[in-house]
């Protein structure tokens, strides 16, 4: 009996794979793999609980313990379309240190686990990924990252059809594909994404989409204030209490606002958009607490080289 482990990211690519494997391989250890960034769409959680349900296929959940906002708030980083950590720390770090290591992560939760044939599968498996014949060229750097390990992508040389396995099984399509998303990741607050997908975002779910422009806002005054002092002794103390009020506006699920040490720069980073002064004040107009935002900003513009910047692996 061969191992078989679909790393089952809630997508219709890697649902059409879980098929593939089901048709062609009844007998063998079939494991849905799902790691977690907790920066979903609720609706992800039902697609892949019912696609474990109506295939008959053990479900594995792994989660670092903390979503992409902690991960920008606790590296001082914003992430952009050229920079971003998401999916390295929250996804592939964490897999690699299970699969190849044995590793557990913080949490971990199975789903029909009563499905699983055996309790040896990581015992040599064989890896497959939902990647189709046009991101083909995807597939060299996946292999060499997953060696000695044996990766295939089936989805290169054989064609689903996504809504006709949908019918088959009687599994409703993902919210995110519903409102015309070409996937179903971070209920579509990807911080790589382009601006026709913030622009589909703004359309089809504003209240996500008003969410994250503050959730960027505060993230950018931030990360800016930390590099601006983080080398001024006189300002350390209340650097640490930045941290503090950050980790209190993330356990609060953004609703509160939190009091910061703000840097005289007149520019921020941002992942959505160039954050300036105006902005800032647009913030405040609608009754956030940046009450001590030095409204002398205007100075040298304080901005982060990127390529500077140490990323610490945290396990």
């Amino acid at each position: 009996m061969t191992n078989r482990i679909l790393f089952f990211s809630g997508g219709l690519s890697s649902f059409a794979v879980a098929h593939h494997l089901k048709i062609n391989f009844p007998n063998d250890n079939i494991l849905l793999y799902f790691t977690d960034t907790l920066w979903e769409d609720k609706d992800l959680y039902r697609f892949i609980d019912e696609v474990s349900d109506k295939l008959k296929l053990p479900l594995l959940k792994h989660s670092k313990g903390h979503d992409p906002v902690q991960l920008m708030i606790k590296q001082h980083i914003l992430f952009n379309n050229r920079f971003g950590q998401c999916s390295l720390q929250l996804k592939m770090k964490v897999s690699m240190n299970y699969i190849k290591k044995g590793i557990k992560p913080e949490y971990e939760e199975w789903y029909n686990k009563e499905y699983l044939k055996s309790e040896n599968y990581l015992d040599s498996p064989i890896l497959y990924f939902g990647i189709s014949f046009d991101e083909f060229h995807r597939t060299v750097a996946i292999k060499e990252n997953w060696s000695p390990y044996q990766s295939e992508f089936p989805l290169c040389k054989e064609f689903y059809d996504y809504d006709e396995l949908l019918k088959l099984y009687d599994i409703k399509k993902p919210n995110l594909y519903l409102k015309g998303f070409s996937h179903n990741n971070c209920k579509g607050r990807c911080v790589k994404a382009g601006l026709s997908h913030y622009k589909l975002l703004y359309n089809e779910d504003y209240k996500t989409f008003t969410q994250l422009e503050n959730i960027e806002s505060l993230l950018s005054l931030y990360v800016s204030s930390w590099h601006e002092y983080k080398n001024d002794e006189t300002k350390l103390e209340q650097l640490s209490n930045n941290e503090i009020e950050m980790n209190k506006w993330h356990d609060m699920n953004y609703e509160y606002s939190p009091v910061l040490l703000l840097p005289t720069v007149d520019k921020h980073y941002s992942f959505m958009k160039e954050i300036t002064l105006n902005d800032v004040k647009r913030q405040m107009d609608k009754g956030m607490r940046l009450d001590l935002f030095n409204e002398s900003m205007g100075g040298c513009g304080c901005f982060v080289d990127y390529d500077e910047v140490e990323i610490t692996d945290d396990d």
